[in-house]
């Protein structure tokens, strides 16, 4: 199907400025800055980061500059990777590996990042009734992978009683949109 010329011109235009915007800076210049500077925006002084899928703590290390006394808790189970703060060898889902289920007690306000590529989705899930006491929730959603991963994510944030969102990176491949991180919050900010 044929998309109306105004509306593929429409999107073309959003994918080339979502390039630029992701081709700004460094890696993850984009989704620090920005996440942070939401963060600042909706009045947060966060005082724990919870970091799945930290990699090598590449936004834990932003936030952390940011609020450098920062909880960091962090959940690699890549033995190669180095990341910061109180780290944990595991992988997160919604079945075996719950962060429900790990009794992990964490100070308010609370940033979660979840990049855990196919399992982002199954990672927030597994947060359950815990997502309630997250302030902002930082997701990667990947566009060509599982195409049911973007629906699951809004509607657990929605569950969570997220009620605000912004892009605050996205990489632009010649396909499209390849992925795009997106941050929740709650209408109203403890």
């Amino acid at each position: 199907m044929k998309l109306p010329f105004a509306v593929e011109n429409t999107l073309t235009l959003v994918r080339l400025g979502l390039f630029v915007l992701a081709k700004q800076g460094k890696p993850n210049w984009a989704i620090g800055e920005r996440s942070i500077a939401w963060v600042r925006n909706l009045g947060l002084t966060p005082k724990t980061f919870i970091d799945i899928g930290a990699h090598e703590s590449e936004v834990a290390t932003w936030f952390k500059r940011a609020w450098p006394d920062i909880r960091v808790i962090s959940f690699e189970p890549d033995s190669a990777c180095k990341p910061i703060g109180e780290v944990h060898r595991r992988a997160l889902n919604d079945s075996n590996a719950r962060f429900d289920q790990l009794s992990l007690a964490f100070e308010q306000p609370c940033i979660v990042k979840v990049d855990a590529e196919d399992d982002t989705a199954s990672a927030i899930i597994g947060f359950g009734d815990v997502l309630q006491q997250v302030d902002v929730l930082i997701a990667e959603m990947w566009n060509f992978k599982d195409c049911d991963q973007p629906t699951k994510i809004w509607q657990a944030a929605l569950e969570g009683g997220f009620t605000k969102s912004r892009v605050v990176d996205a990489m632009l491949t010649t396909k499209g949109i390849h992925h795009y991180d997106i941050a929740f919050a709650r209408r109203k900010v403890r």
